[in-house]
């Protein structure tokens, strides 16, 4: 294939993850004003609420979950009024993250774009992702995560340099 066709073929093939952000985006964000609060999603606002870099690895936090995504929720507090909305936002945008994340892992474990954007649609379209993506719990952030682990892991076993297995690593 020559070079302005394998441009093209990339191209169609990032327009298929900006197709899937935007449908999955479509479909959650009416739902980021949802006015029910399921008991897992008001213990995590209420751990966003009390964080700290004080309390984050006091033993409150780490004994109900691991510190890193109340963490991350307490960002919230930078933007008053502090709302289940915004929560919810910050969790959304983790999960779309994870979207974009499964694109580029797929890239690098199949070594090409039709696996890249069949992963994309795979996660992006799922019951369960949907159904947790416009709410505060951990899942979205988790699969994001792991996924960027992953994406390091793959990109470690392919180069002989130090810094990818340090980023798998980490």
């Amino acid at each position: 294939m020559t070079g302005s066709g394998l441009f093209q073929e990339r191209r169609v093939y990032f327009l298929f993850l900006v197709l899937v952000v935007f449908f999955v985006c479509l479909s959650a964000v009416p739902r980021l004003l949802m006015e029910s609060l399921w008991p897992d999603e008001a213990l995590y606002a209420w751990l966003a609420q009390k964080a700290s870099f004080k309390t984050l690895f006091s033993r409150e936090f780490i004994e109900r979950q691991p510190p890193l995504f109340p963490f991350l929720l307490s960002f919230a507090q930078f933007f008053p009024p502090f709302s289940e909305t915004v929560l919810r936002t910050i969790s959304f945008l983790l999960g779309m993250g994870g979207v974009v994340a499964s694109f580029y892992t797929g890239r690098l474990i199949g070594a090409s774009h039709f696996i890249a954007a069949f992963c994309a649609i795979g996660v992006g379209f799922s019951l369960s992702f949907l159904s947790v993506l416009p709410r505060i719990l951990s899942d979205a952030a988790l699969m994001m995560f792991f996924l960027l682990f992953m994406m390091s892991l793959f990109k470690a076993l392919k180069s002989p340099a130090w810094q990818g297995h340090a980023l798998a690593g980490f």
